[in-house]
C-alpha cells in the first residue's frame, strides 16, 4: 500500500511479484475531489501483464495504448482506477475491461478537462459492476449511462459518481433506469439550468450528492422520487 506516499513511479521489480493481489499507488491533491485533477496514478510498469493474480489496481497512469492493452491480461481485477485516459485510447480500454469478469469497481478519468471518452463499448455494462466514477465529458452519455438492459432492474449497480462530464441534457432521466442505485454524486456534471427528479425515480437511492454546477438554478423534485434518501 503506497497510497498517499508521492511515489513517481513503481520499481521495475515489482512485476516480479506475480501472487500480488492489492496494489495502491495513489497521489492525492484534494481529498474533497472538487478539482479535475484531484489524485493521480502512477505509469504502468513494463511486465504489468504479468500480475495476473492482481485484484485491486489503484490507480495507473495510462501513457499510450500499449499501457491500456496490458490491463486486459488482469482478467482476476476487482477494483481498477485508471487515470489519463484520451479519446483514442478508448476503444482499446473497453476491449482491456470486457475481459475482466470480476470487475465490481471501476474508476476512469480523462488526460483533462477537455478530453471526450468515448466508452459506449461498454454497454452493457460489466455483469457485475456495483461502482461506476467517470471524470470528464462523455460521449452520447444516454447510451453508456442508460444502458440498462432488459433485466436492469436486476444489474448490481449501486453507486455511479461523475465528474466535470458537463453534460447539456439532464442526465438524470438515463441514470433512473438504475433502479439500484443507493449513491449518486454529481459534480459539475451538468451546465443547464435546470434538474428534475420524477415520481418514481431512483427507489433505492440513500445518498445525493450535487457540487459545482454554476448554471442550475432549478430542483424539481417531485413526490414519490428518491424515497429511501437519508
Amino acid at each position: 500500500d503506497l497510497q498517499g506516499s508521492k511515489i513517481q513511479e513503481l520499481p521495475r521489480g515489482i512485476v516480479k511479484l506475480k501472487k500480488l493481489r492489492h496494489l495502491f499507488a495513489e497521489r492525492v491533491s484534494d481529498k474533497y475531489w472538487r478539482k479535475f485533477r484531484c489524485r493521480s496514478g502512477v505509469p504502468t510498469p513494463r511486465g504489468l501483464e504479468e500480475m495476473r493474480e492482481l485484484h485491486t489496481l489503484q490507480a495507473v497512469e495510462v501513457r499510450g495504448e500499449r499501457s491500456v492493452w496490458c490491463l486486459g491480461a488482469l482478467r482476476q481485477i476487482r477494483s481498477i482506477r485508471i487515470w489519463g485516459v484520451k479519446r483514442s485510447y478508448c476503444e482499446c480500454l473497453c476491449e482491456s475491461l470486457r475481459k475482466m469478469e470480476f470487475l465490481s469497481n471501476l474508476s476512469i478519468t480523462a488526460s483533462d478537462e477537455e478530453e471526450i471518452l468515448h466508452l459506449n463499448d461498454l454497454n452493457p455494462l460489466p455483469p457485475n459492476l456495483e461502482t461506476l466514477s467517470l471524470g470528464g465529458r462523455l460521449a452520447q452519455a444516454d447510451l453508456l449511462l442508460g444502458a440498462a438492459t432488459a433485466d436492469g432492474q436486476n444489474h448490481p449497480l449501486c453507486s455511479v459518481l461523475l465528474y466535470w462530464s458537463q453534460q447539456e441534457e439532464d442526465p438524470l432521466e438515463s441514470l433512473s433506469r438504475w433502479s439500484n442505485l443507493t449513491k449518486l454524486v454529481l459534480t459539475r456534471a451538468y451546465v443547464g439550468v435546470q434538474l428534475v427528479f420524477l415520481q418514481g425515480w431512483f427507489p433505492s437511492l440513500k445518498e445525493l450528492s450535487l457540487r459545482d454546477m454554476p448554471h442550475l438554478t432549478q430542483l424539481n423534485i417531485h413526490q414519490g422520487t428518491m424515497t429511501s434518501l437519508q
